[in-house]
C-alpha cells in the first residue's frame, strides 16, 4: 500500500500528487522523519529507483555523506515555527545513482502541512548539463587572446581571464577588489569614468571605448574595449568587458596622420587647394592655397556651409550628390566652378575623397582643387573650332549629297537616251557611235561612284553587311565580268580557288567591288601575259578561316620608291599613268579602307616590268546558311501594258527619257513636276503606281509621299527616283512610306525590273534559278534540259526589242554570227578533246550575248552552263557536246531565216 495514499488525503491532494508526478525536476516528498512517501518519474530518472523501492525508506540512503549536511541543515531549521520556505535557491550537492555515478543536483526543500502533519518537498534539478556548458565557456574564456574581466557596478574587477594579468603584468589577486582606472592612463581616466557612469545610468546594453592602458611595468598599450551591462542576483547589475590590443593600429594611425600633414603640406607646396568639411558640409579646415585661390582667409570659410558660400545654384545639385558619395565611402573626380570672394568666377577639378576619424567611421571629406580656369578658356575655344570644323564637315557632306544628285541627273538622261537609241533604227556606224557613248558614260559612272564612296568613307557613312556568301560563285561571277576586258587585251586569266572553300559570312557587294578594283587595275596596266585571282585557306579553325586573296599580274610593275605612296587618295604611281590610263587615284584607297573595315590588310609587292601582286587576309566566319535566293522577274515588257504611271520629275529631259520608256512599253503615263502637283492629282485620280524623284521644288518627294500615305491614305505602289548616293536615301524612302527606290542613272531593264516586282507581276527566270546551283557539282535534272530533235532553236524576241525591229541590222548580225560559227564549232572541238575548261569557259562567255539574242531558253541556259567549268570533265564533255550539235541546227535554221 502506497505510505503516501495511507495517510488521510482528500480529492485535492491527489491531484497534486498527480501533478507532482509529472513535473520535469525529480520531486521527493518525505515526512519529519525524512522518510519517503513520494518519488516522482523525474525522481526515478535521475536515480534509477523506481518508487516502489524507495518508499518508506530514508532518503540519507540515496545522498553521499558530505552532501548530507546541505539540506539536513534546512529541513532542521524548517521545523522552526514559521518557516515554510528554505534555501528558494537551492544548494549545489550530489547525489549517487542506483548505478554508483555522482550526479551535480540542485535541491531546494519546501515545507507542506495538512491535518497538522508536516511534510517536505524536496526538488531537485540535474546540473550536469550546465555544469558541461559552463566548463566549456570558462575554457573558451579561459583561452581567449582578448582580454576579458568582469566589473562590478562601482568598477571594482570581480573576475580576469588569464590574458589579462599576462598583459598587464598584474596577478589576479592585485586585480580583483581593485578599481578598473588602474589600468587606464590618466589623462584618460575622468573621460572613461563618465562614459561607464552614463552607461550604466541610461541602461545601455553595451559601449565601445579606446584607451591607452598602462602595465604594471609602466608601458603604454591602446585597447579597444567592448563593455555590456549583464543582470546579476538581486537585480543588481556588473560589467562584462572584452578588450583588445589595437596598439599596432593606433601606431599605424599616428603614422597616417603624420603622413596626410607631410602630403598636404607637398599639395600645398604644387598649388593644389585642400579643404575639409564634415558630414553636414560644414568647412573645418581650408588651406593656404585654397584661400588663395577663391580669396577667402581661412577664418571667413571655417564654420560656414561650402556650398552655400562657394557655388552658384547651377553647380549645387552636383555638388550635394558628391557629397553624399563621400559619406558613403566613395572617391570621385569631378570639374565645378567657384565663386571667389570678389564674385569673380574660376573653374576647378576636385579629388574629393571621404574623410575619417579614430573609429574608422567617416566624419567629412577632404577635396583637392586644381585650378583649370586657363585651360576651360582653351577648351571653349576648342569647343568653338570643333563646331567650325563640324559645319564645314556638314557642308561638304552637303555639298557631296547635292553633287551626287546634280552629276547623276545628266547621267541618268544620257544613259537612258542612249539605251532608246539603241533601241531605235540605226545603222552599223551609228550603233557605234551610241555604244561608245554607253562605254564612256559607263566609265564616267565609275568614276562618280569612286569618288561618293570615299566621301562615304570620309563621313563615316560607309556600313558592311555580314551574310552567307557562297565565296567560289562569288568569284566566279568576278572572273565572268572581267573575263571579257581580259579576252580584248588578249591576255590569260586565271581563276585558282582552294578544294576548301566553301560559304562564308562577309560583305559580298564590298568585297566584290575589292576584288574587280584589284582586277580591273592589273588588266589596265598589262600588255601582255596573264592576270591570276587565288583564294586559298591560310589557317583554317573550328568556326572561320584565314582566308587568303590575291591578285597577281605580269604588267609594268611599280618602282620600289612609289609603292608607298600606291594607297594614296587622289595618287597615282606617276602623272603619265593618269594621262595614258585614266581614273581618280581613289580605287585603291577605298580598296585599302574596305579591307581594314573587313579586319585585313591591303599589301603589295612589284618588280618593275615583272608584274605586281596586291594581297590581303581576311578572318572569315564559316557558315552553311544561305539566303534563298530572290526571285528576278522575267523581264517582259508586254506584262506591263495598260499600266497606268504617274511620273513625278522636274528634270525635262529625264522626264523625256522616262515617258519614252514607259510608253515605248505601252504604259498610260501622266506627268507632275513636283510633289504638290502629284498630290493634286493622285486626289482625283487612281494610278496603278508613282515614279516620285526625290529632290524637287515646291514640294520634294518625301514630303509628297508622307501626304499620300497619312493624309490621303492612299497605298498606292511608290518607287522613289533618287540621285543621291552619299545620304542614304533609300531609308528616308523606306521611313516616307515608299516602297522601293531607284537609283539614277538607271537602265531600261532595272526599271522593268522594279515595276513588275511592285506591280506583282513578277515570274522566276531561269537564269536567276541557275544562280543557286553548286557551281562545282552537275544539277540532278540536267538530262531534262535537252530539247527533242526537231525543235525551233531560234528565238529573236530580244534581237528585236533591242534593234527596235531593223530589219538591215538584224540580217547583218544574223550573219556575222552564220560566219562566226565554224572557227567556234573547231575550237569547242579540239578543247574538248584537251580538256581545256578555260578556253570552254572563255569561248561560252563569248557566244551568250549571240545565243542571248538569237536562241531560245535552252541554249540560253546550256551556254550558262558551260561557261561555268567547274563541273566535272564528264558532264561538262556531255553539255559540250550536245551545244556542238545544238550549235550547227540553230546556224542552219538561222540560215533557213537569212
Amino acid at each position: 500500500m502506497n505510505t503516501f495514499d495511507s495517510n488521510p488525503i482528500n480529492d485535492n491532494e491527489n491531484m497534486f500528487r498527480g501533478l507532482l508526478m509529472e513535473a520535469a525536476d525529480a520531486v521527493v516528498l518525505i515526512d519529519q522523519t525524512q522518510s519517503i512517501l513520494l518519488w516522482n518519474r523525474a525522481a526515478e530518472k535521475l536515480w534509477g529507483y523506481s518508487e516502489q523501492e524507495v518508499l518508506g525508506n530514508n532518503i540519507d540512503q540515496f545522498v553521499p555523506g558530505e552532501s548530507q549536511k546541505s539540506y539536513d541543515g534546512d529541513i532542521e531549521n524548517n521545523k522552526q515555527p514559521g518557516q515554510n520556505k528554505i534555501n528558494e535557491k537551492g544548494r549545489e550537492v550530489s547525489v549517487e545513482t542506483k548505478t554508483g555515478k555522482r550526479v551535480p543536483i540542485s535541491i531546494s526543500t519546501t515545507k507542506y502541512q495538512n491535518t497538522g502533519t508536516t511534510y517536505f518537498m524536496v526538488t531537485c534539478k540535474d546540473l550536469t548539463q550546465e555544469k558541461i556548458e559552463a566548463e566549456k565557456y570558462k575554457n573558451l574564456v579561459e583561452s581567449a587572446s582578448d582580454l576579458i574581466y568582469t566589473c562590478s557596478s562601482d568598477g571594482i574587477f570581480t573576475y580576469v581571464n588569464p590574458m589579462v594579468p599576462h598583459l598587464t603584468g598584474y596577478s589576479p589577486e592585485e586585480l580583483i577588489g581593485s578599481h578598473f582606472s588602474i589600468l587606464i592612463r590618466e589623462d584618460h581616466q575622468e573621460e572613461a569614468q563618465e562614459l561607464y557612469s552614463e552607461q550604466l545610468n541610461s541602461i545601455t546594453a553595451s559601449s565601445y571605448y579606446e584607451f591607452p592602458m598602462i602595465t604594471k611595468s609602466g608601458q603604454e598599450v591602446w585597447l579597444g574595449q567592448h563593455i555590456n551591462l549583464h543582470k546579476i542576483q538581486n537585480n543588481d547589475v556588473e560589467f562584462l568587458a572584452i578588450a583588445r590590443n589595437i596598439n599596432e593600429r593606433k601606431i599605424a594611425q599616428k603614422e597616417l596622420i603624420r603622413s596626410e600633414e607631410k602630403y598636404k603640406d607637398i599639395i600645398e607646396n604644387m598649388k593644389l587647394g585642400l579643404l575639409e568639411v564634415d558630414n553636414n558640409d560644414i568647412i573645418t579646415n581650408a588651406y593656404p592655397r585654397f584661400c588663395e585661390i577663391t580669396g577667402y582667409s581661412r577664418k571667413e570659410l571655417v564654420g560656414k556651409k561650402a556650398v552655400e558660400t562657394l557655388l552658384s545654384k547651377d553647380f549645387v545639385a552636383n555638388m550635394e550628390k558628391q557629397n553624399e558619395d563621400r559619406k558613403s565611402g566613395e572617391q570621385g573626380v569631378y570639374e565645378t566652378q567657384i565663386l571667389r570672394k570678389d564674385g569673380s568666377q574660376t573653374w576647378v577639378l576636385i579629388s574629393g575623397a571621404p574623410k575619417y576619424d579614430i573609429k574608422g567611421e567617416v566624419d567629412g571629406s577632404i577635396g583637392i582643387h586644381l585650378d583649370i580656369t586657363d585651360r576651360k578658356e582653351i577648351e571653349i575655344e576648342l569647343r568653338k573650332a570643333k563646331e567650325i570644323a563640324e559645319q564645314s564637315v556638314l557642308s561638304r557632306e552637303l555639298f557631296m549629297a547635292n553633287m551626287s544628285h546634280e552629276i547623276r541627273t545628266p547621267m541618268n538622261a544620257i544613259i537612258g537616251m542612249s539605251e532608246l537609241l539603241m533601241n531605235s533604227s540605226l545603222d552599223i556606224r551609228q550603233h557605234g557611235y551610241i555604244e561608245a557613248i554607253v562605254s564612256s558614260a559607263d566609265n564616267l559612272l565609275i568614276i562618280i561612284n569612286d569618288i561618293l564612296d570615299f566621301s562615304k568613307i570620309e563621313f563615316g557613312k560607309l556600313e558592311l553587311e555580314n551574310i552567307p556568301v557562297n565565296l567560289p560563285k562569288l568569284l566566279y561571277n568576278i572572273r565572268t565580268t572581267i573575263g571579257l576586258k581580259a579576252e580584248e587585251s588578249g591576255l590569260l586569266l586565271n581563276c585558282i580557288i582552294d578544294e576548301g572553300i566553301g560559304v562564308y559570312k562577309t560583305d559580298p557587294v564590298r568585297l566584290n567591288q575589292i576584288l574587280i578594283n584589284l582586277m580591273g587595275n592589273a588588266i589596265k596596266f598589262t600588255h601582255k601575259g596573264s592576270v591570276s585571282m587565288t583564294c586559298s585557306i591560310e589557317k583554317s579553325f573550328p568556326n572561320h578561316d584565314l582566308i587568303k586573296f590575291s591578285v597577281k599580274d605580269t604588267g609594268i610593275g611599280i618602282e620600289t620608291e612609289l609603292l608607298e605612296h600606291i594607297f594614296e587618295s587622289f595618287s597615282q604611281v606617276d602623272k603619265s599613268i593618269s594621262r595614258k590610263y585614266g581614273g581618280t587615284g581613289l580605287g585603291l584607297a577605298i580598296s585599302r579602307v574596305l579591307v581594314e573595315m573587313m579586319g585585313g590588310a591591303l599589301e603589295v609587292e612589284s618588280i618593275v616590268n615583272e608584274g605586281t601582286n596586291f594581297h590581303f587576309s581576311l578572318k572569315l566566319e564559316k557558315t552553311e546558311a544561305l539566303p534563298a535566293p530572290k526571285a528576278k522577274p522575267t523581264l517582259n515588257h508586254s506584262l506591263l501594258k495598260g499600266t497606268s504611271v504617274l511620273l513625278v520629275e522636274d528634270q525635262e529631259i529625264n522626264r523625256f527619257m522616262a515617258q519614252t520608256i514607259l510608253e515605248n512599253w505601252e504604259c498610260i503615263v501622266d506627268v507632275a513636276v513636283n510633289g504638290l502637283e502629284a498630290i493634286k492629282m493622285v486626289e482625283t485620280t487612281d494610278f496603278d503606281i508613282i515614279l516620285m524623284d526625290m529632290q524637287m521644288p515646291v514640294m520634294d518627294g518625301i514630303e509628297a509621299t508622307t501626304i499620300i500615305r497619312n493624309k490621303l491614305q492612299l497605298d498606292v505602289p511608290i518607287v522613289a527616283l533618287t540621285a543621291n548616293a552619299i545620304k542614304g536615301d533609300n531609308q528616308k524612302c523606306f521611313d516616307a512610306g515608299m516602297n522601293d527606290y531607284l537609283s539614277k542613272p538607271f537602265k531600261q531593264d532595272d526599271l522593268c525590273e522594279k515595276l513588275l516586282v511592285n506591280l506583282e507581276l513578277t515570274e522566276e527566270s531561269t537564269e536567276e534559278n541557275l544562280t543557286g546551283v553548286d557551281l562545282k557539282e552537275p544539277t540532278k535534272n540536267s538530262e531534262s534540259l535537252r530539247l527533242p530533235e526537231n525543235e525551233n532553236l531560234v528565238d529573236l524576241s530580244m534581237l528585236i526589242q533591242n534593234t527596235n525591229n531593223n530589219k538591215d541590222f538584224m540580217t547583218s548580225m544574223i550573219q556575222i554570227f552564220i560566219d562566226e560559227v565554224p572557227d567556234q564549232l573547231e575550237t569547242f572541238e579540239k578543247s574538248i578533246r584537251t580538256k581545256d575548261f578555260d578556253n570552254i569557259d572563255r569561248l561560252a562567255h563569248q557566244m551568250k550575248p549571240s545565243i542571248d539574242h538569237l536562241a531560245n531558253k535552252s541554249m540560253q541556259t546550256l551556254v550558262r552552263k558551260i561557261e561555268s567549268a567547274e563541273q566535272n570533265a564528264e558532264h561538262l564533255h556531255r553539255d559540250v557536246s550536245e551545244f556542238y550539235e545544238k550549235l550547227q541546227d540553230l546556224t542552219n535554221q538561222l540560215k533557213a531565216l537569212n
